[in-house]
């Protein structure tokens, strides 16, 4: 390297030509290449010696060496950069992160506020304290309200249901008391969006934009995603999301909907699903195992009554009863009271649809649907909102498929149209229905030790007359016969919802006189059958040829073949040889058996759903049938049928071979008797005279008895002679029993 000096003591002089400057060569030092590099662990970057900013071009570290000035400052607020790239000011950060030993780590590195002051090491570090729990309870609830629904959380999810289009705006009423948070909240079309960005934002920018048509989801974020942050998150979010957002109860003519599950369907007269089994009620009974419904603080209500009589959607439905629909609708809000406890808010609103009711008629019948929330207790806001008219656009449930990329279970979930309340016909303010408002909410204000009333016996009664019912109705058919408000369960629902006990008694005894005229009938049958088959027993007047005691077998139950005893020629006892050989058929005529049986097979399916479809306690459209599982269930209940009646007839048989065996034993008693008491008489008489073949006696006058008796004929020999016959009739009938057992054996 060569430097230039110039001579001592020169003067340059104003345009006179410099000397030759003087070149002294000066080695080079030798720099070893294998020289370690000294990294300073806490500036392993080099941010203090070499700018930090980056090239606008290539994005690539400028990395020029700065002066020392720069490291006289241990904490500078910004890194250091050169002049070309001061413009670029970034904060410096000295990592925070406190280690076990009480040592921090101090690591420069680049800081964007108001992140944590952490190194890229220390992130999301498990020891890194948790600023958000030192915040005070109410703060923390304030940030939840960012995070989670600040609306009802329904089952209204498809597009032409959630209510929010031009076509609905008219029939969404926000529930009062849901002030959610004084700033605005961003929504975007994605259903799950992120948290806000830490950028400032203009103004209309963040203002809620009105909502399309597409449906989204009521959490701003997935919920799980919340939840699985630790304990303490999930029990606070969990409660705060419980006592603070109200869960919609839908009532309609389909049953009972919460958070998209069908949580109560109608039901047949016999108790019977109108639907098939399928994995939404398996999901439906996993949500009913699992929600935590002591938790839910706040429940809203929104009950839907149509008429079906009328209008262009049910025509002509003559077996529709308005009656029946109420108490319906009655019997699904008791059930809506099981899943009822520690409640803090109650609000209700009623739609009425197409019905041409009075002033009078609507608070009479509202009271009469409304009536099962009395029996609630603890209660602090309960409310009654009003009661509408109208019928929803889009009037069908629908079901909605879940995303693949939902966790859990893919059943699709229902969806149900929001309650019209564009129309009221009673709300607050009119004197009658604020006067019942007011009894209402005291009564289930009050304090109490339960928070439900318990439930009075009547109920217990018409559960065991429900059950009696069902297993009647399966016998005698005729109690289904009855429809609409007729019926024999939809009496004893009215008279257990007014607690008339005299009238559940009076049909109670109603529905037993079916049961005892059955048993009658019953008995008549088995009378005329035991008449025809004495008479016919009785016909046979053929003697028998052998005394015999019937064998003993270990299976009471089966008999052999071995067991008969007649011979070939006997014609009371034949075997299969003999029955072929005369021509006596040993089976039925399998075709025509088989087809009156399936025809009596198909007219009783008939009348049966029939009955079912008359009797039913709540009617719903009926889908369209599937061939297939129309077959299905035709094949089910053939094979139903069948099982039925193979165990009935293997019942009679048995009952059959029971009474069969107690006769033979009688009879066996008898011939014993008979024997013991004709043995005694030839003893008494001197053994004189035996009796003749084939169960005949001698004649008395024929010399019998003591020369030097009189002739008056020995007062023994009549009983005797009834003892003989009676064991030859006994013998006879054994055999024709004997005779009858074979042939049913082979038929």
């Amino acid at each position: 390297m060569a430097t230039a000096i110039l001579p001592a003591g020169y003067i340059k002089i104003e345009d006179s030509p410099s000397p030759e400057p003087i070149i002294i060569s000066v080695e080079p030092v030798p720099v070893h290449s294998d020289a370690p590099v000294v990294v300073d662990p806490r500036d392993p970057e080099g941010f203090l010696k070499r700018c930090s900013g980056f090239n606008k071009k290539t994005r690539v570290r400028c990395g020029t060496t700065i002066g020392k000035k720069s490291e006289q400052t241990c904490h500078p607020t910004f890194l250091p950069t050169c002049r070309s790239h001061r413009d670029q000011q970034t904060f410096a950060g000295w990592c925070q992160f406190q280690h076990r030993n009480g040592e921090r780590c101090g690591r420069l590195f680049r800081w964007t506020p108001p992140y944590f002051e952490l190194c890229l090491e220390h992130q999301g570090h498990p020891d890194t304290p948790c600023y958000f729990f030192k915040l005070p309870l109410e703060l923390r609830h304030e940030v939840f309200r960012y995070l989670l629904p600040d609306r009802p959380i329904g089952s209204s999810t498809a597009a032409l249901h959630d209510g929010h289009d031009k076509y609905h705006n008219q029939s969404f009423v926000p529930l009062p008391g849901l002030g959610g948070p004084s700033l605005p909240r961003i929504r975007r079309r994605n259903p799950y969006v992120n948290l806000p960005s830490i950028h400032p934002q203009p103004y209309n920018a963040m203002v809620m934009a009105p909502r399309t048509g597409t449906s989204d989801s009521v959490f701003p974020m997935p919920a799980l995603d919340l939840f699985l942050v630790n304990h303490q998150i999930y029990q606070e979010a969990k409660n705060f999301l419980f006592s603070s957002i109200p869960f919609t109860i839908d009532v309609r003519k389909d049953g009972a909907f919460m958070c998209g599950r069908r949580l109560l369907e109608p039901r047949r007269a016999d108790g019977s699903s109108h639907f098939v089994v399928d994995e939404a009620d398996e999901a439906k009974q996993r949500f009913l195992k699992n929600f935590d419904w002591s938790a839910v603080k706040h429940y809203a209500v929104d009950i839907l009554v149509e008429n079906w009589a009328d209008g262009t959607q049910y025509p002509s439905n003559s077996a529709w009863d308005e009656e029946v629909e109420l108490y319906d609708i009655r019997v699904i809000v008791s059930g809506v009271l099981a899943k009822s406890r520690n409640l803090c808010k109650l609000q209700i609103r009623l739609c009425l649809a197409d019905f041409d009711w009075t002033h009078e008629q609507i608070l009479a019948n509202t009271k009469l649907i409304l009536g099962p929330f009395e029996r609630l207790r603890n209660v602090r806001q309960p409310q009654i909102l009003g009661i509408f008219t109208g019928r929803p656009i889009h009037n069908t449930m629908l079901t909605v498929q879940r995303p693949p990329r939902t966790m859990g279970s893919l059943a699709p979930i229902c969806s149900v149209p929001m309650l019209p309340a564009g129309a009221p016909v009673m709300m607050p303010g009119l004197p009658d229905f604020d006067a019942y408002v007011a009894d209402w909410a005291r009564w289930i204000s009050s304090s109490s030790s339960s928070p439900v009333t318990s439930k009075p016996p009547i109920r217990a009664m018409f559960t065991e007359f429900k059950d009696f019912y069902s297993k009647l109705s399966s016998v005698v058919p005729d109690v289904t016969f009855r429809g609409g408000r007729h019926a024999f369960l939809h009496r004893a629902r009215v008279a257990r919802e007014q607690e008339d006990i005299e009238s559940f008694r009076h049909l109670r005894n109603e529905l037993i006189q079916y049961w005892y005229a059955y048993l009658d009938q019953e008995e008549r049958k088995k009378n005329d059958m035991n008449a025809r088959l004495s008479r016919m027993l009785d016909t046979d007047i053929y003697p028998s040829h052998e005394w015999e005691e019937p064998p003993k077998q270990s299976n009471p139950t089966r008999r052999c073949s071995t067991a008969t005893t007649g011979s070939a020629t006997s014609p009371i006892l034949l075997d299969a040889d003999t029955m072929a050989k005369e021509g006596i058929p040993m089976k039925g005529n399998l075709a025509h058996s088989d087809f009156e049986a399936n025809l009596r097979t198909l007219q009783s399916r008939q009348s049966l759903f029939a009955t079912q479809q008359v009797g039913c306690s709540m009617r719903i459209q009926q889908p369209i049938p599937d061939p297939h599982l129309q077959r299905q269930q035709m094949a089910q209940m053939a094979q139903v049928q069948a099982a039925a009646r193979a165990r009935a007839l293997q019942q009679q048989k048995e009952a059959m071979h029971d009474r069969t065996r107690q006769a033979q034993l009688q009879l066996l008693a008898q011939q014993r008797q008979a024997q013991t008491a004709a043995a005694a008489w030839v003893g008494a008489s001197g053994g004189e005279g035996d009796a003749q073949e084939d169960g005949k006696v001698a004649n008395p006058d024929d010399g019998m008895g003591d020369d030097d008796s009189d002739n008056d004929p020995d007062p023994l020999l009549p009983v005797f002679k009834k003892l003989i016959i009676t064991a030859s009739r006994a013998r006879r009938r054994r055999s024709r029993e004997e005779w009858i057992r074979g042939l049913k054996k082979w038929m």
